[in-house]
């Protein structure tokens, strides 16, 4: 992996954790250590434009006090592995209510 790379890479999760109120691992099994979540960290220099327009979709449908957020099925696959994707904020004020209300 280029040295370029690396520092991006690093500087991101640096940035999540703060966020996210984690602590980097470094090259453990996952990125970030957090209460809660295993956090994999991944910079792109650009975001698939299919992913943003669902996202886009989701923000717009989405009324003020619900949470915008995608699920992404793939055909043949069971329901359980689909992925969701959402808006840093937005999981970072979800897992803040989890958090106070279990402690």
């Amino acid at each position: 992996m280029a040295k370029i790379s690396r520092t991006r890479g690093k500087n991101t999760e640096l940035a999540i954790a703060k966020i996210m109120g984690a602590k980097r691992n470094h090259f453990e099994a996952e990125d970030l250590r957090h209460p809660i979540l295993s956090i994999e960290v991944k910079h792109r220099k650009k975001l698939p434009a299919l992913i943003k327009k669902f996202m886009g979709q989701a923000v717009a449908a989405a009324a003020d006090d619900k949470v915008p957020c995608v699920v992404m099925h793939e055909g043949g696959e069971p329901h359980t592995d689909d992925l969701v994707v959402m808006r840093l904020y937005d999981l970072e004020d979800i897992v803040g209510r989890i958090s106070k209300a279990s402690g």
